[in-house]
């Protein structure tokens, strides 16, 4: 990082990903899939630390290792969103505006214990 990148904003921190990705030869194509298996790997192997976490004795994730799990999914999605040419910045913009609309959600759990005082099951 250069002084001007000192501080980690996201779009930095995605620059700084790009400049550990395939050079210029690599055809678009073939980069999006090694990016989308790439996240979808690091996703994986965070779904499979949290389940052992939850479901088998003796086997507690530590902050640390979420932490680097994640860590790994930001990488892919900062690549695989340059690949489709946004930033992390634009990704935030449009966050926000899903979430000022409420996407979709209230945040109440209203449904959940609506249905768990029924006894039903959630999907």
């Amino acid at each position: 990082m250069n002084e001007s990148e000192s501080v980690y904003t996201p779009d930095a921190l995605q620059r700084q990903a790009l400049r550990t990705w395939h050079n210029g030869t690599v055809p678009l194509r073939e980069q999006r899939i090694h990016a989308l298996l790439g996240l979808a790997g690091e996703t994986g192997e965070l779904v499979d630390l949290l389940k052992k976490h939850f479901y088998k004795p003796g086997r507690e994730a530590t902050r640390e290792v979420v932490m680097d799990e994640l860590a790994d999914v930001l990488y892919y999605t900062a690549i695989l969103s340059h690949l489709w040419g946004f930033t992390f910045e634009d990704m935030a913009a449009h966050l926000a505006v899903k979430l000022a609309d409420s996407h979709g959600w209230d945040g109440s759990g209203e449904k959940v214990a609506a249905q768990a005082a029924e006894g039903g099951q959630t999907a």
